[in-house]
């Protein structure tokens, strides 16, 4: 799910999500790794996580809740 998460969103919002959920880089460190604001990382790692719970959905073929990959 995590290749068909990268070709779904954009390569900013993928790096954010593999910083913050797969290596868990706090949300400032992050922010200061690509180049944005804190609040604009914590907007996109949310909105990537909720695009990553609509492709586990597909996968599953209903509404998924269960992930548990981090939040800010």
């Amino acid at each position: 799910m995590v290749l068909k998460l990268e070709a779904e969103v954009s390569e900013l919002n993928f790096e954010i999500f593999r910083l913050r959920s797969l290596e868990g880089v706090d949300v400032s460190e992050t922010a200061a790794r690509v180049g944005v604001t804190a609040n604009q990382v914590r907007y996109r790692h949310h909105r990537t996580i909720k695009k990553l719970k609509a492709i586990a959905a597909l996968y599953l073929g209903r509404e998924f809740h269960g992930i548990d990959i981090g939040s800010d």
